[in-house]
């Protein structure tokens, strides 16, 4: 790894990569090597093996450490991975007898037959998508959709404080934290201009999908489970049923709740010139009222036998960002884009509707052809338990 530059782990595939390659490479003392059974490791010292089975997390706080998965007798030793420790959670998991590791090289290992404790080089820098999650949280996110939605367009700080409502102050932080990524160009003090709207579209995916991530124990009949649960998300969602015909329920939305905006499958298919879809996903300002689902003959569902699925921003300064299709609104590409890659199922549609050349918009096309197109989504094989 080199030092002085920082290096991206995009997510916990690559953590498991890295750490693979750093741990096998450079190991301080003792031996490491692949245990071949379910990504397990198997570390050797003075002729001693002991096996770990490694959990990737792109970060790792106090509450997660204090978990009590990792200190109940289980075999093989559990042992937590991140990107970068902090001292504090390292001082717990010492304190707690839990077994962790980063990419630094730090590493506290303690089982029966192993005692290790390695600092690790404080010189080796990464950046992660949860670097980015300040950026995108909250109302901060509109600054990206801006910019995404005008990208040719030269902007100072006092238009771009009035086109997205926050505090001037923000919009300063904001644009400081795209001018160091790269995002934007600023020729003086207060002008700037998007150059990298694949880049930054790329980091804006990655932060919400870390941002609705996070680790929690939970009782099962076997006993505790680790598992990963939604965190904090741009929506909340309710789920309805009613038969007919989808265009008829569309438009008894639209005059019931006002400003919608199609989006996730739905928005792609009036995208794609396919119509609506028999299930109809749409951002709305409210969820329907008791009387009102009575009234129009709509029935409370599950997310699994509901065909009508309205989200309810935590913002609703996106209802106002999109285009109509067919005489249907829907979000803008972005936004779309970002509701299809936060869903495994449609992970490989958004980034097949991200290819298509209609998407965003004809001055899109050109902010990608001026500062290209960022990063892409990269293959990387699995390994271990990520």
């Amino acid at each position: 790894m080199v030092r002085g530059k920082k290096i991206k782990i995009n997510d916990r595939r690559e953590l498991g990569v890295y750490f693979w390659q750093m741990i096998t490479r450079a190991a301080p003392e003792g031996k490491w090597s692949s245990a071949g059974v379910s990504g397990r490791l198997k570390y050797e010292l003075d002729g001693v093996a002991t096996e770990f089975l490694p959990y990737y997390e792109m970060q790792v706080h106090l509450k997660d450490v204090r978990l009590e998965w990792w200190r109940k007798e289980q075999r093989p030793m559990p042992l937590i991975v991140t990107v970068r420790l902090r001292k504090q959670v390292v001082a717990e998991c010492r304190r707690l007898g839990v077994c962790c590791a980063d990419l630094t090289g730090r590493m506290y290992l303690r089982t029966q037959t192993v005692r290790l404790n390695e600092l690790g080089d404080p010189n080796l820098k990464f950046r992660t998508p949860g670097e980015d999650m300040h950026a995108f949280a909250g109302k901060s996110s509109r600054l990206a959709a801006v910019l995404l939605k005008n990208p040719v367009r030269q902007w100072n700080i006092p238009l771009l404080q009035k086109a997205t409502g926050l505090s001037m102050g923000r919009v300063w932080d904001l644009v400081h934290y795209y001018d160091g990524q790269e995002w934007v160009h600023r020729r003086r003090r207060k002008e700037l201009r998007l150059v990298d709207a694949g880049g930054l579209l790329t980091v804006w995916r990655d932060a919400c999908i870390a941002a609705e991530l996070s680790l929690e124990e939970r009782e099962v009949p076997e006993g505790l489970r680790l598992v990963r649960r939604e965190g904090r998300r741009r929506f909340n969602l309710r789920c309805y049923s009613r038969a007919g015909d989808p265009k008829e329920i569309a438009v008894d939305l639209q005059k019931r709740l006002g400003k919608i905006r199609f989006t996730q499958r739905t928005g792609w298919s009036l995208r794609m010139g396919r119509g609506l879809t028999d299930q109809l996903t749409l951002y709305a300002p409210r969820f329907l009222a008791r009387q009102e689902m009575k009234e129009l003959g709509f029935l409370r569902a599950t997310k699994r036998l509901g065909n009508v699925r309205i989200l309810r921003p935590a913002d609703i300064f996106f209802l106002d960002l999109g285009r109509d299709v067919d005489g249907f609104p829907v979000s803008m590409d972005e936004i779309i884009y970002l509701d299809l890659a936060t869903v495994d199922e449609t992970q490989d549609l958004a980034e097949e509707f991200r290819r298509w050349e209609g998407f965003g918009s004809l001055e899109y096309e050109v902010s990608k052809r001026q500062g290209g197109v960022g990063d892409q989504p990269t293959s990387l094989g699995e390994f271990g338990t990520i």
